[in-house]
């Protein structure tokens, strides 16, 4: 008898008797093994998504503030030429680019981004970005702040 029980064959053994198998005979995992396997995983996943998710958010408002920071060079130049800043929209899916006509303006690439100037004659002007994703950020130029909370 090859199996990995041992019956009788132990010596003080009754008939009929049965012991748990050897370790070294044994192959495969326990329940136990694999649901402790699944927790550690499931674990890992609960800290490392809400990670992930934040580090997208924070990667996506760079990308906005940079275009705003690219904004502002053609505003603070549309200043010089008008005396006051310029104001408009920018929608590459409604085709609409006042912003380029008022400022000259235009993002880098069309990624579904909307963004909309107010002009504050020759003292300030805001830029409000709204994503693909409909998340939106404001900042106040000149001095690039957020906008205060309304």
């Amino acid at each position: 008898m090859q199996s990995g029980w041992k019956t009788s064959e132990v010596a003080g053994a009754t008939s009929g008797s049965t012991r748990l198998p050897d370790v070294a005979g044994r192959k495969g995992f326990s329940l136990l093994e694999l649901l402790i396997a699944v927790a550690v995983i499931v674990v890992i996943a609960a800290i490392a998504v809400p990670a992930y998710r934040g580090y997208m958010a924070a990667a996506r408002d760079s990308v906005l503030v940079n275009q705003m920071r690219s904004m502002s060079v053609f505003q603070e130049d549309a200043k010089l030429r008008t005396g006051t800043y310029g104001g408009g929209t920018h929608d590459a899916a409604a085709d609409v680019r006042s912003l380029a006509e008022s400022i000259g303006w235009a993002p880098s690439s069309d990624d579904g981004t909307i963004y909309v100037v107010v002009a504050d004659g020759a003292t300030s002007w805001t830029a409000t970005a709204t994503d693909a994703t409909g998340r939106q950020l404001c900042r106040a130029f000149p001095s690039g702040e957020p906008c205060p909370a309304p």
